[in-house]
């Protein structure tokens, strides 16, 4: 260090001291959890069906997984991807609900994708005209994950509408 730098270092060594323990302070505190997933409903008038694309962090669904099945699986290690694959259907299934026009809609899981940490779930239902209402309940990861936030939107044509859903939400619900 040559003269000026350890002057500069002197003078200011109270501040720089004080700053470095504010920050390793405040660290804990910047670091928190969320856990959350996006649902994306569409009706679509082409092929008369609606849609659902559900997507979630795939370390919160096979951390879920592997408790459930009694066994550690992951993602990142291709092996276990059949048996994750296999799992998420029944999964999602029992968690999700969906009504048009006061009617239950027998979902059908039609597969997942895996995009760097986000898992997507695609299902869908035949339903042949445009929904006046849209009645959603996604519980996915609700109650096993602390603040777990389901955020939805729902298309029908041009009109879209949103909310989130979270442990005590009831259903959303829409109408178009």
């Amino acid at each position: 260090m040559n003269k000026l730098t350890e002057r500069l270092f002197a003078r200011f060594k109270g501040a720089l001291v004080l700053g470095l323990a504010l920050l390793i302070a405040a660290l804990p505190a910047a670091a928190h959890n969320v856990y959350a997933s996006f649902t994306d409903v569409f009706w679509n008038d082409d092929d008369k069906s609606v849609e659902l694309v559900i997507e979630a962090h795939a370390h919160e669904i096979e951390a879920y997984l592997s408790v459930e099945l009694g066994k550690r699986l992951s993602f990142l290690d291709d092996k276990d991807i059949p048996e994750l694959e296999k799992a998420v259907g029944p999964m999602i299934l029992d968690d999700l609900e969906l009504s048009l026009d006061g009617t239950p809609v027998k979902l059908k899981y039609l597969g997942m994708k895996l995009e760097s940490q986000t898992l997507m779930l695609f299902l869908e239902a035949d339903w042949p005209t445009r929904p006046k209402n849209v009645t959603i309940m996604n519980k996915m990861l609700i109650g096993n994950l602390p603040g777990q936030t389901n955020s939805v939107l729902v298309r029908v044509g041009a009109d879209r509408k949103g909310g989130d859903i979270r442990e005590g939400s009831s259903s959303l619900s829409f109408d178009f």
